[in-house]
Parts: structure tokens; sequence; C-alpha cells
């Protein structure tokens, strides 16, 4: 229940840190849980994407093929279309594109990776610019050479 100084603590809280606080989502609203052929079954007990409260939030996804079900490790260009490709497929799958994402994390093994993976990003994402945290990770599950989850705003 919001109540009127919860509701004013919210406008304090927006206008000392300029990012605008989410309206909470009542008990009736649902997750929507989002799959898509597009993308590699998940690998575990987990989702595809979630969305909810205006959000969508998406697993984090491997260069895994959704067809073949292998990991493309040819080179880390190879890869990095790959995995935006398996990203993509889930955002479509909620009427979404790049333009409604918020925030990306990626994973690479290997810092030398850096550079030719923001060529690949940059040609993927065009004028999308969302906030991103790049983490250099010990390894990745199935010996991916990268991985990446985000979250986006919905339309629904």
């Amino acid at each position: 229940m919001i109540t009127r100084s919860t509701l004013a603590l919210a406008m304090i809280v927006s206008t000392f840190t300029s990012v605008p606080v989410l309206a909470q989502s009542s008990p009736q609203d649902a997750m929507r849980f989002i799959s898509t052929d597009g993308a590699p079954k998940p690998a575990g007990p987990y989702s595809q994407g979630v969305a909810y409260g205006g959000l969508l939030y998406v697993a984090g996804q491997s260069p895994r093929d959704p067809t073949t079900g292998k990991q493309v490790t040819d080179s880390l260009e190879a890869a990095a279309n790959r995995v935006l490709e398996n990203v993509e497929a889930i955002l479509k799958a909620d009427g979404l594109d790049w333009s409604d994402v918020i925030k990306v994390n990626v994973y690479l093994t290997k810092p030398e990776d850096f550079a030719p993976l923001n060529v690949v990003y940059a040609k993927r994402l065009g004028n999308a610019k969302p906030a991103r945290t790049t983490v250099i990770a010990a390894a990745m599950p199935n010996g991916s050479l990268l991985g990446i989850d985000l979250v986006a705003r919905t339309k629904k």
C-alpha cells in the first residue's frame, strides 16, 4: 500500500538522485514469462526473460546456437554476433528492440576481447546507447567466450 509519506519519500529520492522512481506494482500485476525459439532454451530452471513492473529482465545469454545447441567459439566476433542475435530474439518476442534497452551487463573471459566486442556491439546496437557494465570473468559455462544479460523497458 502506498501512503502519502511513501510518495513524499519517493519524490525526494527522485529529486535528489535524478533517477525516476518507478511506480509500485499492484499485487494483481502478473509476471509475464518471455520465451522464443529464436534463442537457446534455458540450460536450467529459469526463463529466457521475465517482464514485470514495466521492465523486461533478459537472462544471461551465451553464444549458443538455438538450432544446433552448440557454442559459437570460432572467434569473438562470431560469438558476439550470436549472443546479440539471441538477446534480440528475446527482445522481439516481447515487441521490443535495442532502443528499449536500459542496462546491459557483458561478461568476457579475456580483457583483449573488449575492443573487438565494442566493434560488433556498436554496429549491432546502432544509435541505441544503453548503460553498460563489462566484467572480465575467470570462466564462462560450457566454454563460452562471453555472456550478456540486460534490462529493458516494456511497452505492455
